[in-house]
């Protein structure tokens, strides 16, 4: 009897032990996790009525970062994706990245969205972010003002 006890107390253990790892990993990255992407690619763009602009500054409010610049990344507790000047919630996952979004709110209607792209083995290989920044001046269709952001980062 106590033999059964003991491997049935064995077993618990180590399920629960395997449950712990499994729910401590976002998409195989443990929290407190780090990597470094070097900028590829910075584009910025702004749409107001129906007038599209290129290569505007990037707003405040949006992180700015410029090609060749070195961005660090974390993987928060909560299995965010966390920069300088951003924190984006993790979404899901799949064999070859892991997804974050930032969705609207009642208090910011500004959504962000980021991929982190994994090879086989599960390392980071790349990353995109994209920034929305939305503001609207009246009600009519030139007064919606929409930023975007993106980056792609290697």
């Amino acid at each position: 009897m106590k033999t059964i006890s003991l491997q049935l107390l064995l077993l618990c253990g180590s399920l629960l032990s395997a449950t712990h790892t499994q729910a401590a990993s976002f998409g195989g990255f443990a929290p407190g996790r780090k990597f470094t992407f070097t900028v590829q690619v910075a584009k910025s763009s702004q749409t107001i009525g129906t007038n599209v602009k290129a290569n505007v500054p990037v707003p405040e409010g949006i992180p700015k970062f410029k090609k060749g610049q070195k961005v660090t990344f974390t993987i928060g507790r909560k299995g965010e994706l966390t920069g300088p000047g951003f924190s984006i919630a993790f979404l899901s996952s799949s064999t070859s990245a892991n997804s974050y979004a930032k969705l609207p709110s009642s208090k910011t209607a500004s959504p962000n969205g980021a991929a982190v792209f994994k090879d086989a083995s599960g390392k980071p290989v790349a990353a995109t972010l994209t920034f929305y920044q939305y503001r609207i001046s009246n009600y009519t269709p030139n007064g919606l003002s929409i930023n975007l952001v993106g980056y792609v980062l290697k």
